[in-house]
C-alpha cells in the first residue's frame, strides 16, 4: 500500500532485487517491500553505514525481465516490521520507462487495493458542498469538454494517472445523500455515473484508443506504452487513421524523410523535432521514431 503522503505512489510489490556499489564485481540481493516511479524499499542482511549511491537490478515478475537503475540511499532502518532494510530514491526519479511500466500493470492489476482511500469518516458540510460543485461542474463541462479535459489531464495521461484522478473523483462526489434536495441528489448520482463512464473508456486500453482516435488527438507514446504492455495489435488503428487523416499521413512522410537527412547532415536536433512531429501526425505507424 502506498501512502498519499509520498511524492510518488507506492505499491506493494514482493520479488527479489540485487544491488551493490559501481566498483563491486559482485551483486547482493534483498527483497522489496515496495516500490514507486521514484524509488524503492527492500528488505536485506546487508546494511550500508553511509547514504550511497547503488546500482540495482529489479526482478519484474509480470513481465519477467531484470529492471536496471541507479539510486541513492535515502532511508536505513534495523527494526520492525521489515528488519534490516533500505530506502533509495533513484537517481533520475519518474524517468525509468521500465519501472513506470511496472507500476502501471500494479495499478490495473489491482486497482483498488493499490489506492488509498480518500474519502472521510464523516462527511461534513463543506464536503457535501464541495461535491455538490464537482457534480455540477462535470456535467455543465460535459458539452464542450472531452474527457480527459473533464478529468483535469491530458491525452498524455498514463495509466496510473488515469486511475488515480478517477479515484480522487469518485471519493470526493462520494458523500451522504441523506437529507438532499432531489435535484442534488440527481447531480451526484449523474456525475458519479459519468466518471464511471469515463473511466470505463479511459482506463481500457482498447476503448481508450478508439477514443483517442475518434477525437483526432492520439499520443504516440501512449500508442507505444500500451502496444507493448497488453500487446494490442494496431492496424486497426492504423488502417481507420490513414483514411480519416490522409492529409496528415502525407505530411508526417515528407517531415520523416527530412528528418532522416536532417540526421544525415548531423542536424541532430533538427532531425529530433522532426521526428517528433511525424509521430504526432501518424501516431500509429511504429516507423517513425526518435532514435536518432
Amino acid at each position: 500500500m502506498f501512502s498519499d503522503k509520498r511524492r510518488y505512489p507506492r505499491f506493494s510489490y514482493t520479488a527479489p532485487v540485487l544491488f551493490h556499489l559501481p566498483d563491486e564485481p559482485m551483486w547482493s540481493i534483498g527483497t522489496l517491500v515496495d516500490l514507486s516511479v521514484g524509488g524503492i524499499f527492500y528488505r536485506t542482511n546487508r546494511i550500508f553505514t553511509d547514504k550511497l549511491q547503488l546500482q540495482f537490478r529489479i526482478t519484474n515478475l509480470i513481465d519477467g525481465i531484470l529492471v536496471m537503475v541507479s539510486g541513492n540511499i535515502v532511508r536505513i532502518m534495523d527494526d520492525a516490521p521489515y528488519g534490516s532494510s533500505v530506502g533509495v530514491e533513484f537517481t533520475m526519479p519518474g524517468s525509468s520507462p521500465e519501472i513506470k511500466r511496472l507500476c502501471d500493470s500494479l495499478m490495473v492489476a489491482q486497482p483498488q487495493t493499490q489506492i488509498p482511500s480518500n474519502r472521510p469518516q464523516m462527511a461534513t458540510t463543506f464536503d457535501v458542498k464541495k461535491a455538490l460543485a464537482l457534480g455540477r461542474t462535470l456535467l455543465d463541462n460535459l458539452q464542450f469538454m472531452n474527457y480527459y479535459q473533464l478529468m483535469g489531464l491530458t491525452h498524455s495521461a498514463t495509466t496510473v494517472q488515469l486511475v488515480q484522478m478517477r479515484d480522487t473523483l469518485l471519493a470526493e462526489l462520494s458523500v451522504p445523500q441523506e437529507g438532499m434536495l432531489v435535484a442534488d441528489r440527481k447531480a451526484l448520482t449523474d456525475a458519479l455515473a459519468l466518471v464511471h463512464q469515463i473511466s470505463d473508456i479511459l482506463c481500457n486500453p482498447l476503448k481508450r484508443l478508439a477514443y483517442d482516435l475518434s477525437q483526432g488527438q492520439v499520443d504516440p507514446f501512449v500508442v507505444r506504452t500500451l502496444a507493448h504492455d497488453y500487446q494490442i495489435d494496431v492496424r486497426p488503428f492504423t488502417a481507420l487513421w490513414q483514411q480519416k487523416y490522409a492529409d496528415r499521413i502525407r505530411r508526417a512522410a515528407q517531415l520523416w524523410q527530412e528528418a532522416r537527412a536532417d540526421r544525415i547532415a548531423e542536424r541532430l536536433d533538427d532531425a529530433r523535432d522532426k521526428a517528433l512531429q511525424a509521430m504526432e501526425l501518424d501516431p500509429f505507424n511504429f516507423a517513425y521514431s526518435l532514435n536518432f
